[in-house]
C-alpha cells in the first residue's frame, strides 16, 4: 500500500504525517529526542518571545487599520521563532 502512496504523492509520502509502519518508527526515534518537555518548555518561550515581538511590530505603527501580506508576515515571524 505504501508504494501506490509513493507514486501517487512522492513528496508527501515521505513525510512525517504520511509515514506508516517502519518507517514511522524510524523517524520517531531519530526525532523524540528534540522533543522532551523541557525543550519543548523551552521552544514554548521562544516562540511566545517571538509572538510577542511580532505582535509589538503592527501595534507600533499607530494605525487604525493595519494591512499587511501574512504570507511575508508569517514567513518573516517563523523564521526569528527558528532562531
Amino acid at each position: 500500500m505504501n508504494h501506490a502512496r509513493e507514486k501517487v504523492d512522492p513528496a508527501w509520502s515521505r513525510g512525517l504525517f504520511a509515514m506508516i509502519g517502519e518507517p514511522w518508527r524510524d523517524m520517531r526515534s531519530i526525532l523524540s529526542p528534540a522533543f522532551t518537555s523541557s525543550k519543548m518548555r523551552y521552544m514554548f518561550n521562544l516562540i511566545n518571545d517571538s509572538a510577542e515581538h511580532f505582535a509589538e511590530f503592527y501595534l507600533k505603527q499607530n494605525k487604525d487599520i493595519i494591512s499587511l501580506e501574512l504570507k511575508d508576515a508569517y514567513t518573516k515571524a517563523t523564521t526569528d521563532s527558528q532562531r
